[in-house]
């Protein structure tokens, strides 16, 4: 991540490897003075990050710009936010700004991309060698940011289905964080906490839980003739099951025959499946609807009069 190369000091004698990002003082104790620093930003061999922060080697990627902004902040200062879950791999694309968390009273300001916010509770480095907030503390600052509670949700569990971080982390965060724009943040950990593993999923169990079909329990195991399934939301009593598809149109051949032969097996075995797409859930009443007839059908069944 960091390739360093051999360089000369200022007056022409090699020195040892340089950093891809670094300071104006790691500069100067390396031998490369300010009027150098200034002549290879000038003829393009370094590009200055922020102020006193530079890139030996150009162009930028995102870990330099979060390897800068880090050290634009001070000695334990650590990237978080959105910034931080691009790293980790959670969202997909690099923001247009790197929040930096810096302990009171803050030293540096803000600058360019770089937003610095002075926090009493300073997170120590999270679980790699770049200077991030730990995952849950990210997740936190980044949801009381957010407009969409999809967003949130989201978030909240894909953190916690690719296990970087636990819900009761993301709890603690909540409690100790600001309660001022948390409200997206407590529902998307309401919807974990009822066993959600996607934002559809839980938009879906919300709509149910509000309509008075809450008697499901959420990614349930079901065992029948052998095999073991997991239900998005089962009725064991029922025995019926409501699968949220994930893909609005078409499954690969692969996966629509894996589910085709889950289904056979489910409904061989008494089992009743309805299967739902994201786009569904757009019209809560319609959906809630369709569910309460299909469950007072399978109860008129089950209890025929």
């Amino acid at each position: 991540m960091h390739q360093n190369r051999m360089h000369a000091t200022s007056d022409g004698r090699p020195h040892r490897s340089l950093p891809r990002v670094l300071t104006g003082g790691t500069a100067k104790r390396l031998g490369i003075g300010r009027d150098a620093v200034q002549y290879r930003v000038r003829s393009g061999r370094w590009l200055r990050l922020a102020p006193g922060v530079y890139l030996t080697e150009p162009p930028a990627q995102p870990t330099d710009r979060c390897i800068g902004a880090a050290l634009h902040g001070g000695p334990r200062a650590v990237v978080s936010g959105e910034a931080a879950l691009f790293q980790y791999g959670l969202l997909p694309r690099e923001p247009a700004q790197d929040l930096v968390l810096v302990p009171l009273p803050a030293g540096a300001g803000s600058w360019g991309r770089i937003r610095v916010r002075a926090t009493p509770i300073l997170p120590l480095n999270g679980p790699t060698h770049l200077p991030l907030a730990p995952v849950a503390r990210a997740v936190s600052d980044y949801a009381h940011e957010l407009r969409w509670q999809s967003d949130a949700t989201a978030v909240v569990t894909a953190s916690i289905q690719r296990r970087l971080c636990t819900l009761a982390e993301l709890d603690a965060e909540f409690r100790r964080g600001a309660q001022r724009g948390s409200r997206a943040l407590r529902i998307a950990l309401e919807d974990a906490g009822y066993g959600a593993h996607s934002e559809p999923e839980a938009v879906a169990g919300r709509l149910l839980r509000g309509a008075g079909l809450g008697a499901f329990s959420a990614n349930a195991r079901i065992d029948v003739e052998g095999c073991s399934f997991y239900g998005d939301l089962v009725w064991r009593h029922l025995q019926a099951v409501i699968e949220v598809d994930s893909t609005e149109h078409h499954f690969s051949p692969a996966d629509q025959t894996a589910t085709l032969r889950r289904d056979h097996v489910l409904q061989m075995a008494g089992w009743s499946v309805l299967h739902v797409t994201p786009s569904q859930l757009r019209d809560g009443d319609a959906f809630v609807t369709l569910v309460r007839r299909w469950l007072t059908v399978l109860q008129s069944r089950l209890n025929p009069s």
